[in-house]
């Protein structure tokens, strides 16, 4: 599943929303506060696998094979 795919019925849209995506190739973090800038920027990268933790949603992609 897309990240795209996956947020787009996200509903923690509020201010205090955070999400960390984790990249598994580069081994780099980024951190948002909208939905929409994730999918902006990493919406087409494949969900590997995600969680909730102290209300941050933590999702993992793999830029590259």
């Amino acid at each position: 599943m897309k990240i795209k795919d996956f947020l787009q019925n996200f509903v923690g849209q509020s201010t205090g929303t955070r999400i960390k995506v984790y990249d598994k190739h580069s081994f780099k973090t980024y951190q948002f506060h909208h939905v929409q800038e994730v999918i902006n920027r990493l919406g087409y990268y494949s969900v590997k696998e995600w969680t909730i933790c102290d209300n941050i949603l933590k999702i993992t992609i793999q830029t590259q094979f």
